[in-house]
């Protein structure tokens, strides 16, 4: 980008696509900032769908949501949680009408088909029941006015409404589908310039419809970033040991940074020493993540993971609340409502909910209802769960800060993509489904490896198998 501009080329005639709207927001903040720019002077620093309901001119209303679903749902009596879909290659979890929307979908990004998608899939659903599902499904929507987004995508590709840029930037292009692609090629077409950036030894989402060996296929100028600014020589070593494993790759060579880093094995997870330095627990199945955040609340350090992040803010929210409101601040009565739910004695409680919860109140106003506790969170909330009052007490202890990011972070490999840490720890043990599809073909499952592997900026931490079914490094 800073070539083009030195070139003459006009900020807003630059389109930066990239597959996630944390992506774009990042790449459009940094050419903000390096360039002196305004928001409104990137107007094309998007995800591809973000582009695509902007140029088509959709308002939100047309788009379907959560509301349309559940009607949806009703009326075909099929339930939907509204929930995401699982970032592990699979489907869990979810109600029938998201796992058949999915599918629906997935046959339409891919290109495949419906019954190709299906054959392929092993989500235990009907064929009899997805096909009148797919029906069903467009003629809901035509019937309401409504698209999804693959609608979009397919509507642009056959009206060609297409936006007055020069020049085309596609980031993470090994996670595009063949409909994204189809769509990144009608974009190119009037473009004087396009760069494609990606690393198809990163590409982890074919479950969910990316076409890696369209990436792999495409033709003009290579170029290889040759230096790794990240990982260090023993995790290189490591890691380009695997990816050699993958048969359908673009070759490439880096360096890695000027660090030894180290990549041991350990058997227990005693082993590590968590009290310093960022860390990524990771694992290849969301079920195995338990494990990870038993250690970590049995050691006493503060952690994120992705089933404990609501509960986490809801309880220090309680603390905060109480520890406020003993220090003589006044809070509303919602406020002092949610966090009464930690005291054992429950009947000051409901003349709390008879006030208005706009209302503000002080630790005397709360005596004056009938709290009979005080001192601080921990002695004061006698119904605080056990095991969580000895971690937030233990963490504290340690110095450490329970409010803003933790230092150590637990995710399956798939939702840390793009992250990185000092230290990473990688059980190698995989579920059955994973197992199946890995001797059916094994480079996916190498990539999703290979790619946990990378996160780490010092030393590369490496469980033993605990089950017969791992990946072997």
């Amino acid at each position: 980008m800073e070539q083009e501009i030195a070139a003459g080329t006009r900020a807003d005639r630059i389109a930066y696509l990239t597959f996630t709207r944390k992506g774009a927001q990042e790449a459009r903040d940094r050419a903000m900032d390096k360039f002196g720019l305004t928001n409104d002077e990137l107007p094309w620093f998007r995800t591809i769908h973000s582009l695509v309901f902007r140029q088509m001119g959709y308002k939100k209303s047309q788009v379907m949501g959560q509301a349309q679903f559940a009607d949806l749902g009703r009326r075909l009596g099929v339930a939907f949680t509204g929930g995401v879909y699982s970032d592990e290659g699979m489907i869990s979890g979810l109600g029938t009408g998201d796992r058949l929307v999915f599918l629906e979908n997935l046959g339409r990004v891919t290109g495949q088909g419906l019954r190709s998608v299906w054959e392929g899939s092993d989500h235990g659903t009907d064929w009899q029941e997805l096909a009148v599902f797919a029906q069903a499904y467009s003629i809901y929507k035509r019937n309401k006015g409504l698209v999804d987004y693959t609608d979009m995508l397919e509507a642009f590709c056959e009206n060609l409404f297409l936006p007055a840029i020069e020049v085309l930037i596609i980031d993470e292009a090994q996670d595009l589908s063949h409909l994204q692609w189809a769509v990144a090629q009608a974009l190119a077409r009037d473009c004087r310039a396009v760069y494609v950036a990606g690393d198809d030894d990163q590409a982890i989402y074919r479950w969910a419809g990316a076409d890696v060996e369209a990436f792999i296929a495409l033709s003009g100028r290579t170029r290889v970033l040759d230096q790794s600014y990240r990982i260090p020589r023993a995790v290189h070593d490591l890691a380009a040991g695997l990816v050699g494993r993958i048969k359908n790759r673009k070759p490439k060579e880096f360096r890695p940074r000027d660090a030894c880093g180290s990549a041991p094995w350990i058997s227990d997870l005693d082993e590590l020493d968590l009290a310093r330095g960022t860390w990524l627990l990771l694992a290849r199945n969301s079920y195995m993540l338990g494990r990870l955040e038993e250690h970590c609340l049995w050691a006493g350090v503060n952690f994120d993971s992705p089933s404990r992040r609501t509960s986490k803010t809801i309880l220090l929210r309680a603390i905060m609340t109480w520890e406020r409101l003993r220090q003589g601040e006044r809070l509303s009565a919602e406020e002092v409502l949610a966090a009464s739910r930690y005291f054992q004695d429950k009947r000051w409680a409901g003349g709390l909910r008879r006030l208005d919860p706009t209302m503000l109140l002080t630790a005397e106003d709360a005596r004056q209802l009938g709290l009979r506790q005080g001192g601080p969170w921990y002695e004061a909330m006698d119904a605080f769960p056990t095991q969580e009052r000895d971690y937030f007490r233990s963490v504290r202890a340690r110095g450490e800060k329970l409010l803003g990011p933790a230092r150590i972070k637990i995710s399956t490999i798939h939702g840390v993509k793009g992250g990185q840490a000092d230290n990473v720890l990688l059980l190698t043990d995989i579920s059955l489904s994973a197992y199946n599809s890995m001797v059916n073909d094994a480079d996916d499952e190498t990539r999703v490896f290979y790619v946990g592997m990378t996160r780490a900026r010092e030393n590369l931490y490496l469980m033993t198998p605990q089950s017969n079914l791992y990946f072997d490094i």
